[in-house]
């Protein structure tokens, strides 16, 4: 069954089929793919049987993605070759003189830089080149059952998952009643029920202070959806029962701006109170979470709504999620789905990637080659239209073919900035610097060779550096001497904070990324020869990246934005490694720290103890595009280990080292042993971390359904940490005792989601396609869930 899942999966994505072409896969090639074992080397197969009914000559090409690895050596007997071009993307061809006979096989091995334990791993978005023709291929994947395809390294240890594992590991949760688990997701602060109920009934009035009417007609919106038809009344002061929104002083509500409290009682009104609109906000999202969990499967009224006091404050004052929609394209229908969710639940900071190596996503109206070229893939890219296939984009450069294109008008980025801000979620912008740029890169090289005009040169034409990305690119890093680059910079951020002015949507920050520099580039560049020459400050081309980013400090200062960005732009890089560099806290930027892997365990503590405020990325805790678990027909990348929903619920913002259990490998580790020598978080230092964020970085994304199903539940668990940073399990000392206290506080969790948010998704907001619990059996016929009290009918 898996093999079938993972074939359908596959030819979904890739099989999108020209309805002009005569030439189909039938009357060609069959192709097959599989990993014939990954230790010690990672060996893979390709086998070509022809189709048709002639023989076949050497006038083909196979063209195909494959994430993040590196060709080591192909089988040079085989009668076939392989390379890569660039990034992910890889040719198969036949050599000279190439001949196969009707019915017959031919086939080429060839070594990878990098294990392939999952049918994610295959190859996607392969297409036929042959007499200048692209068509669609389909690539049958090998299974994945054999000891030899299933280990990553020597090292890994770590078991394939299994009905009966999973059975065991289900088997040593509670099952709690519907009561127990009657709660608010997150957690409140304060919550305590009565016992009693109170019925909502058609025609309840909402009474609302003036300030409060964007909240006042959500609340109206909300309750339409599960039967009840409100009456908004703008007043406090008519009389019957109802909800009354209302705002109290600044802080009359411990807790700050964002503090509420609910107040429910019979024979009088529902309250919902808060500090600001966004405290009363959420105070509405915690009053529909507590109505009953099928209201959204059948619509009605009455609805009952328990008697309850509820005080409320969240422990991060950032609770956010980045969204990558460059890798893979995302709607805007989709992305407002997503805010919809991160609202719900009380998510406050929308991080959106517009660009990378691979795609350009937001109009620059000035700069339309950034999307005319940057947001569009296909098998036509050597013509420089567009930026060839990644990610399993596939052939066609048409975004109803294909994830790969698209991007997001000016326009319907104004709609959703206004969307955001509706429901008190901050959207901040991503413009990758200067690395993960060859999608502007090419845009730019296009718009130059076809204008002349240099206004906007981000690269210059006479650098014969060499170097490659970790992505696998040669020309993705931006030349940051010349002026070019620092003009297109400008242009940039000038048109987006246009965008949010004109939709009142509040920008404090601009995220300029700084992630992941290959080295290498600039070293062979006529204009930094100068630039270096010209300053003594600057010793080598290694000192340009500091260079570059004073520059962008000074760009961004001069529009009154804080510059944020992944961690790296708060490093030093010295012999010993990369060191937080305390020369550059003065711009006081915001640091998104990510890699808590390889030594670089306590980085978060490190880079707050030098001055840097701080904002929790932990690969090992909040990558949501990670594979939940090692089984091969789970989708997901997993070279920073495995990232379930218990992961991230897991996640200590505070105790990072304590979050960091296993290695990439996904094997357990021992955080007293291993991490003894690592520097903690000091309690002088714990106001530098400032938030807690999840990441869903689009590679093997493609479309809504896969990304909700990578989302959800992850985001509930995240939500819930970023509220409650802190935990009471997380405050024992004790290893033991902290481990057995946190199983416990699981179970709750984990019945929660099993018997309210997970029955509900299927439902509000018209459904989202998110991850079904692990089903676990037992060989008798046993059956449980990895979220208890989750019944057999809501997995079909």
């Amino acid at each position: 069954m898996r093999f079938i899942y993972c074939c359908a999966v596959l030819c979904a994505l890739s099989c999108q089929a020209s309805e002009s072409s005569s030439k189909t896969d039938e009357t060609f090639l069959k192709v097959g793919w599989e990993v014939v074992e990954n230790v010690p080397v990672t060996l893979a197969e390709f086998t070509f049987t022809n189709a048709g009914t002639s023989d076949l000559g050497d006038d083909w090409e196979l063209f195909f993605n494959q994430s993040y690895r590196t060709v080591s050596a192909a089988d040079s007997t085989a009668p076939l070759d392989i390379e890569r071009i660039d990034g992910d993307f890889y040719r198969v061809f036949p050599k000279a003189g190439f001949s196969l006979a009707p019915g017959e096989k031919a086939s080429l091995r060839y070594t990878n830089s990098y294990a392939m334990i999952k049918a994610s791993d295959g190859p996607v978005g392969a297409y036929w080149m042959r007499d200048g023709e692209a068509t669609p291929a389909e690539v049958q994947i090998g299974t994945f059952d054999r000891p030899e395809q299933q280990r990553r390294s020597a090292s890994d240890g770590l078991a394939v998952p299994t009905a009966a594992s999973f059975f065991s590991e289900n088997e040593r949760l509670p099952v709690l009643t519907s009561e127990q688990v009657r709660t608010v997701v997150p957690q409140p602060v304060e919550q305590e029920f009565m016992g009693s109920e109170i019925l909502l009934n058609d025609g309840l009035p909402i009474q609302y202070d003036p300030r409060l009417e964007n909240e006042a007609k959500f609340l109206e919106a909300a309750l339409a959806e599960v039967g009840i038809r409100a009456k908004l009344n703008g007043s406090q002061e008519e009389d019957g029962l109802g909800i009354v929104l209302g705002i109290y002083g600044p802080n009359d509500l411990p807790g700050g701006a964002e503090a509420y409290q609910i107040i429910a009682r019979e024979a009088v009104n529902t309250a919902i109170m808060g500090n600001t609109p966004q405290g009363v906000f959420h105070g509405i999202q915690s009053f529909l979470q507590l109505l009953p969990v099928d209201a959204w499967e059948r619509p009605r009224a009455p609805l009952p709504f328990p008697a309850v006091t509820i005080r409320d404050t969240p422990g991060l004052p950032y609770r956010g999620i980045h969204l990558d929609i460059a890798r893979n394209f995302q709607n805007k229908e989709t992305i407002e789905r997503l805010l919809d969710a991160m609202a719900f639940y009380k998510l406050n900071k929308l991080h959106l990637h517009f660009n990378n190596d691979e795609g350009w996503r937001l109009e620059i109206p000035d700069l339309p080659e950034l999307t005319d070229i940057g947001s569009r893939r296909g098998a036509a890219y050597a013509d420089g239209s567009m930026l060839h296939p990644s990610y399993g984009s596939g052939p066609f450069a048409d975004p109803a073919r294909s994830h790969g294109n698209g991007y997001l008008t000016r326009a319907e980025f104004i709609d959703l900035l206004r969307y955001a801000k509706a429901r008190h979620v901050e959207v901040i912008p991503e413009v990758v610097l200067p690395g993960h740029q060859a999608a502007a890169m090419v845009s730019m090289r296009e718009r130059y060779r076809r204008t002349g005009d240099d206004t906007y040169l981000v690269f210059d034409p006479d650098d014969a550096s060499e170097y490659t990305s970790v992505q696998g690119y040669s020309f993705n890093t931006m030349d940051i001497c010349g002026e070019g680059t620092y003009r297109f910079v400008e242009k940039v951020v000038d048109e987006i904070q246009r965008m949010y002015a004109e939709a009142e949507h509040p920008l404090e920050w601009f995220h300029v990324g700084g992630d992941e520099v290959p080295p290498g580039p600039w070293t062979a560049s006529p204009v930094c020869t100068e630039l270096i020459a010209n300053n003594p400050e600057l010793t080598s081309t290694k000192d340009l990246i500091y260079y570059h980013r004073e520059r962008l400090y000074e760009i961004l200062k001069a529009r009154n934005l804080r510059m944020a960005g992944w961690e790296e732009i708060g490093f030093l890089h010295t012999e010993n490694g990369n060191q937080p560099n305390p020369d550059f806290t003065y711009a006081n930027p915001v640091l998104y720290n990510w890699v808590n892997l390889w030594g670089d365990e306590d980085m978060a503590n490190r880079l707050a103890r030098t001055g840097y405020d701080v904002i929790m990325c932990n690969v090992t805790n909040t990558y949501f595009d990670l594979a939940d678990n090692k089984a091969d027909d789970e989708p997901g990348l997993y070279w920073g280990g495995y990232v379930s929903t218990k992961k991230v619920w897991e996640n200590q913002p505070f105790q990072i080292l304590q979050s960091s259990t296993t290695d990439n490998q996904g094997n357990p580790v021992d955080v007293d042993v291993a991490y003894a020598d690592r520097e903690p978080l000091r309690t002088a230092d714990r106001g530098r971390i400032i938030g807690l964020q999840g990441q869903i970085w689009s590679e093997v994304i493609r479309g809504r359904d896969e990304l909700e199903h990578r989302t959800f539940p992850k985001l509930i668990a995240l939500a819930e940490r970023a509220w409650n940073p802190e935990p009471e399990w997380a405050t024992v000392t004790d290893h033991i005792n902290r481990e057995r206290a946190r199983e416990e506080a699981w179970g709750y969790f984990a019945n929660v989601l099993g018997q309210r948010e997970l029955p509900r998704l299927l439902y509000w907001n018209g459904g989202y396609a998110f991850r079904r619990p692990d089903r676990g059996e037992d060989g008798t016929g046993a059956v449980n869930w990895s979220f208890p009290g989750w019944v057999e009918e809501n997995n079909e």
